[in-house]
């Protein structure tokens, strides 16, 4: 799936990738040369949807390990109470 706004597809994307698809939006201009602040801006959208990647990775990994945390103590619970009970 093609979107520009989208960081997991930009990441795999060059930054000549980015510009030629930012400016095949507007079919207006064909023969677009980017300037060398236009192509900064475009490696710096690449490397800030990298890193926002990886951050997500993270957080969904934080996710899980938080919700298994709060599953785990009444689980412990159940089982201390189980087995006093049990006596």
């Amino acid at each position: 799936i093609s979107n520009v706004l989208f960081f997991e597809y930009l990441k795999t994307k060059s930054a000549d990738e980015i510009i030629r698809e930012v400016n095949s939006i507007d079919k207006s201009d064909t023969a677009f040369k980017p300037t060398s602040f236009e192509t900064d801006v475009a490696v710096q959208i690449q490397q800030n949807s990298i890193i926002a990647s990886r951050k997500y990775s993270y957080f969904t990994i934080a996710v899980w390990l938080t919700i298994s945390a709060y599953i785990t103590l009444p689980l412990a619970l159940i089982f201390c109470l189980y087995t006093y009970l049990s006596k």
